[in-house]
């Protein structure tokens, strides 16, 4: 018998298209394998972050600056405010002391009240920061008007030689707060200049202001 009987017989059309179904099924698995083996890379939207971190960083540095620039404001804003109370408060505490030692003063005892206070507003009032050092100068200075005053106020015979003494006292602790203020001033980077009368011209956020004794 035929070993080859019951095979199955193809007509050319049928073999044509088993070829061409091997053939498509070859192709599919050979592109299968160069995938599976090199994958198509994802497409990255690096330029997009680029951009992205540059403006992130732009944004960052304008951020700082004008932080920096409001903080700065600000500072310079409570030193103009401590200056001018401050001012004020002597202009009171020195004209105190002078009705005092002119006899213009009626009551000693409501003056030495008045300048006791002045002495506690200065402790209380809030000091920037590069004035710490000049605020407690003032503070002695302060003081020792009261001690000059209490002495008057308490004293029935004036020595004059010993009140002498404490006016120069005075003096010196008022030279020894102006430098400070000088030094302060240095520290802070803030443009000043002493005038011949004294007063001090400074000036911050390019506005002129005037220190007056």
């Amino acid at each position: 018998m035929n070993g080859n009987r019951g095979a199955i017989v193809l007509t050319p059309a049928q073999q044509k298209v088993k070829q061409e179904l091997e053939e498509l099924k070859a192709n599919g698995s050979y592109r299968d394998q160069l995938i599976s083996e090199n994958p198509i890379p994802a497409k990255t939207n690096s330029h997009k972050n680029w951009i992205f971190a540059a403006l992130g960083i732009i944004l960052l540095i304008l951020f700082s600056s004008l932080l920096t620039m409001n903080l700065a404001g600000l500072k310079n804003e409570k030193i103009v405010s401590f200056l001018k109370k401050e001012q004020r408060y002597h202009r009171e505490s020195s004209t105190l002391l002078e009705d005092c030692l002119e006899n213009r003063a009626p009551n000693l005892q409501a003056d030495k009240a008045k300048q006791n206070d002045l002495v506690t507003m200065l402790k209380d009032l809030p000091v920037p920061s590069g004035f710490r050092d000049y605020k407690q100068e003032l503070l002695s200075v302060y003081e020792q008007r009261l001690f000059i005053i209490t002495y008057l106020a308490e004293t029935k015979t004036i020595d004059h030689g010993l009140l002498q003494k404490f006016l120069i006292e005075l003096d010196v602790k008022q030279e020894l707060a102006k430098d400070s203020l000088l030094k302060a001033f240095d520290s802070q980077k803030i443009k000043y200049h002493v005038q011949e009368n004294k007063a001090i011209e400074y000036w911050i956020n390019g506005k002129s202001y005037l220190y007056e004794e």
